[in-house]
C-alpha cells in the first residue's frame, strides 16, 4: 500500500487543541522491537509482558497448534496452581488447629498438675499488666506483688520460682493459641474478600463491605422498599 514501516503522524487533540507526534509502527512485533522493549529500564513489567506476548503470537499465528498449546498450558497451570494453593491452605489450617489444641491442652494439664486455675490467673495477670506502663513485667513480678499484699487467688505459702515459671508458661501458651487462631481467621477473611466474599451489593449495584457500619440501615431501607412494592402489587 506504499506505506512506510514506521511513520510519525502529527495529531491534534480536538478537545484541548494540542498537537503531538504519534509514531505508527507497521513493522509488527519483531525481535528488534522486543529487545528494545525488554532492555528499557523505564518501561513497566506489564508493558514488557505485552510486548513478549504479542511477539509470541506473531511468531505462532501461522501455526494454530502453538496457540492451542499455550492455551492448554495456561489452563493446566492455573488448575494445578489452584489445587496446590487449596492443599497448602488446608494443610496450614490443619497444622494451626492441631498446634493450638496442643498449646491449650498443655496449659490445661499444667494447671491440673499445679492445682491452679490457669484461666483465672491469666485474667488476673492481664488486668495487673494494664496498670503497669513503665516497663515489661513477668508473672513472677505479679506473684511477688500479690504476695506482699496477701491477695493470691491460690494458696502460696511462699514464692515458688518453678511454679511461677510453669504458670507463666501456661498463660503464654494460651495467649499464643488465641493469637494463632485470630491470625488464621484474618487470613480466611482476606481470602474471602479477594474472591468477593464479605461484600453486599444493593439493588442499584453499589458494593458495600459487611463491616460498613451503615450497611444495616441500607438493608433495612431496601427491605422496607421491597415490602411497599409487594403491597402495591397486592392492591393491583
Amino acid at each position: 500500500m506504499k506505506l512506510e514501516p514506521v511513520e510519525e503522524v502529527l495529531v491534534k487533540d480536538p478537545f484541548t487543541g494540542k498537537t503531538s507526534l504519534v509514531a505508527i509502527d507497521r513493522a509488527g512485533h519483531t525481535e528488534k522491537s522486543l529487545i528494545v522493549t525488554l532492555a528499557d529500564p523505564n518501561l513497566s513489567r506489564e508493558r514488557k509482558d505485552h510486548a513478549l506476548s504479542m511477539y509470541l503470537y506473531e511468531r505462532g499465528k501461522d501455526s494454530m497448534s502453538m496457540i492451542v498449546d499455550l492455551m492448554r498450558y495456561k489452563g493446566q497451570h492455573t488448575k494445578e496452581s489452584r489445587v496446590f494453593e487449596s492443599r497448602m491452605r488446608l494443610d496450614f489450617e490443619s497444622f494451626v488447629g492441631s498446634f493450638t489444641h496442643y498449646l491449650n491442652n498443655q496449659a490445661r494439664l499444667l494447671g491440673i498438675t499445679l492445682g491452679v486455675n490457669i484461666e483465672n490467673e491469666r485474667i488476673l495477670f492481664t488486668e495487673w499488666l494494664k496498670s503497669k506502663k513503665e516497663k515489661v513485667f513477668t508473672y513472677i513480678d505479679f506473684a511477688r506483688e500479690m504476695k506482699s499484699k496477701s491477695e493470691f487467688s491460690d494458696d502460696f505459702s511462699e514464692i515458688d520460682i518453678t511454679k511461677a515459671a510453669l504458670i507463666e508458661m501456661a498463660i503464654y501458651a494460651q495467649d499464643e493459641a488465641d493469637a494463632l487462631t485470630k491470625a488464621v481467621e484474618r487470613i480466611s477473611q482476606a481470602r474471602m474478600a479477594m474472591k468477593g466474599g464479605g461484600i453486599y451489593v444493593d439493588k442499584s449495584g453499589r458494593p458495600y463491605s459487611v463491616n460498613d457500619p451503615s450497611l444495616d440501615e441500607i438493608i433495612k431501607k431496601e427491605r422496607e422498599a421491597e415490602k411497599e412494592a409487594l403491597k402495591d402489587d397486592d392492591n393491583k
